[in-house]
């Protein structure tokens, strides 16, 4: 009862509207802008939005404006009732212009004859001066983890492209890869490149200098593959930036003339040079096998195993984990050492491999199949893995703990050898010591016959009984209301295959959270998207297919974005298909 009680109370105090003030950012300069976002919910829409009282300490501007609505419901006293909210999300840039301890006052207003009231924000102003301006202009960087390295060590190099949020930059996709490949190009031939591969673009809102900014982050990782110095020299980046210029055309405009019209104007960045510095790591002993980073190493034996021990002859697996930020070439392969008495077969070989921050991470899972010969104790030496450590320029030893267990008495007769399929393709040499004992073979009559078939008839007819019932009565469910859901999905489809022949059509993305607000059971603009993703992972469908179509959404969203391109057939026949699992999931 007190959780109904809970709920009902929440969904009556956001009905009675509230408001409140959060930034990011409270530490500040003289000159600085500090973001202030203003979150209100109430019964109906407001007519104008509040504004802060003005102060001679501090300069309040309203920049942006965002509201959704939502209905609930809510039953009190065994009666329904709608509760509606309208939610507000305004935007303020304060810009301070004196030192001290300013307080921001609660934002006031009356809606419905009831006063609103905020709370307040107080900010700390001090007087440093700034070290550089910041850039007015889109400017492209390219930042190294590091200036010297060893051949063979991965180093992650990221592509930074800034410009401020004011400024209203045009960036193209044929740009953006011109600029990939310039880079890409501009490292030695024996040198391996390549992105590393994300969902998306990481693109970051940053306060440079109290001005906000956005950056575009690309990640990439560079191996040298032999020794020596080299350099990558200023790249040039071009793009389109949109401003008004002046026109005095009076047969466009009038006798007045002076008007301005939007043009894109072709603007050019160039990056900073960068010097590398390749040196060969010291002789590497025999079992190194390239990492050039830490991988940790582990190694574990079933539980039952350790406890209680194991009958001679039976099999048991021994798994060796490798995992760091190395590529999975290095971990391709791992020897096991000699264990005096027990018999060892190749493992199986999992491979993985992420990527995390714009770095790649990999793991390899070996499994090695185990049969002790006689009964006694048996110890697994420890496991050793060789890795370089770049900053101490020395080969280290990633070690195990020793293991022991226990063979109890048993007959260790190799037809009773239980191993993988995949040992015994990989092991073909060790066939023929498997020894099987010989069959025996009974000839049966045609009674017997019969009696064993009369069986297997009454079970297939029982199944075909079964099979005439379940269509009987699934006949009826293409008129149950839920296949209802599906006309909304095949709207969604209609449209994205217009949209895919080049009708005019609305935004994909608008169509697709559209479908999957009412696969969820709300309304479009009611969930953020990790509430949607909860709520349809809650309906029967894998997170997967979500991250899946977000993916895609962010790539038709790069797209429109550089509003040179619009999205491409392909991309949205792959919508389509996520689309058509998601509906699977939801309507098997």
């Amino acid at each position: 009862m007190k959780p109904v009680l809970l709920l009902l109370l929440c969904v009556l105090s956001m009905a009675a509207g509230t408001i409140e003030l959060t930034t990011e950012q409270t530490s500040l300069s003289v000159g600085d802008i500090a973001l202030v976002r203003a979150d209100i919910n109430l019964p109906s829409s407001m007519d104008t939005p509040p504004h802060f009282e003005e102060h001679s300490a501090y300069t309040a501007t309203l920049e942006n404006v965002r509201h959704g609505t939502s209905r609930q419901v809510a039953i009190s006293g065994g009666r329904q009732r709608a509760v509606t909210t309208v939610q507000y999300s305004l935007l303020y840039q304060v810009t301070f212009h004196e030192t001290g301890e300013i307080t921001l006052p609660p934002l006031r207003f009356t809606h419905n004859e009831k006063e609103y009231v905020s709370n307040e924000i107080t900010f700390q102003i001090d007087d440093t001066p700034q070290d550089s301006q910041a850039p007015e202009e889109l400017f492209v960087e390219i930042r190294p983890d590091k200036h010297t390295l060893y051949t063979g060590e991965t180093m992650g190099i990221t592509v930074h492209i800034t410009w401020p949020e004011k400024q209203d930059v045009q960036l193209s996709n044929q740009d953006l890869h011109t600029l990939l490949d310039t880079f890409r190009d501009a490292f030695p031939e024996d040198h391996t490149v390549h992105i590393v591969l994300q969902e998306s673009l990481r693109d970051k809102r940053k306060i440079r200098n109290g001005v906000p900014h956005r950056t575009l982050e690309i990640p990439f990782e560079v191996t040298p593959l032999s020794a020596g110095d080299f350099s990558i020299p200023a790249l040039e980046f071009s793009y389109y930036e949109r401003r008004m210029v002046r026109s005095d055309d009076r047969r466009r405009h009038g006798l007045f003339g002076s008007m301005h019209r939007a043009q894109n104007v072709r603007r050019h960045s160039r990056t900073t040079p960068q010097h590398f510095s390749v040196q060969d790591p010291p002789r590497p002993p025999e079992n190194f096998t390239g990492a050039m980073n830490r991988v940790r190493l582990s190694a574990s034996l079933p539980d039952t195993v350790v406890t209680h021990g194991i009958a001679a002859g039976a099999s048991t697996d021994l798994t060796v984990t490798l995992r760091g930020k190395v590529p999975k070439n290095v971990l391709r392969s791992y020897t096991l050492p000699d264990i005096p008495g027990v018999t060892t077969f190749a493992p199986e070989r999992e491979m993985r491999q992420d990527t995390l921050n714009g770095r790649t991470y990999s793991r390899a899972d070996y499994t090695f199949v185990l049969i002790p010969e006689e009964e006694g104790s048996v110890t697994i030496p420890e496991l050793s893995f060789t890795w370089f450590h770049t900053d101490r320029k020395e080969y280290i030893h990633e070690t195990t703990a020793p293991m022991e267990f226990t063979v109890l008495p048993g007959r260790s007769r190799s037809s009773e050898r239980v191993r993988t399929q995949r040992g015994i393709r990989e092991n073909k040499e060790s066939i023929s010591s498997i020894r099987t004992t010989p069959g025996t073979y009974t000839l049966l009559s045609p009674q017997h016959i019969r009696r064993h078939i009369r069986p297997l008839v009454l079970l297939w007819g029982l199944v075909f009984l079964l099979i005439l019932l379940r269509l009987f009565f699934a006949l009826p469910l293409w008129k149950h209301p839920t296949r209802k859901k599906q006309h909304g999905y095949f709207q969604t489809i209609r449209q994205l295959r217009a949209c895919a022949r080049g009708k005019e059509c609305s935004s994909p993305t608008a169509i697709t959270e559209k479908y999957l607000a009412s696969a969820a059971g709300f309304s479009t603009g009611v969930l953020s998207r990790p509430e949607l993703e909860k709520a349809l992972i809650q309906r029967g469908v894998s997170s997967e297919g979500i991250r899946s179509i977000y993916s895609l959404l962010d790539t038709i969203e790069m797209d429109r974005y550089a509003r040179q391109k619009a999205p491409s057939e392909e991309s949205l026949k792959d919508l389509c298909v996520q689309i058509k699992k998601i509906e699977r999931e939801l309507c098997p």
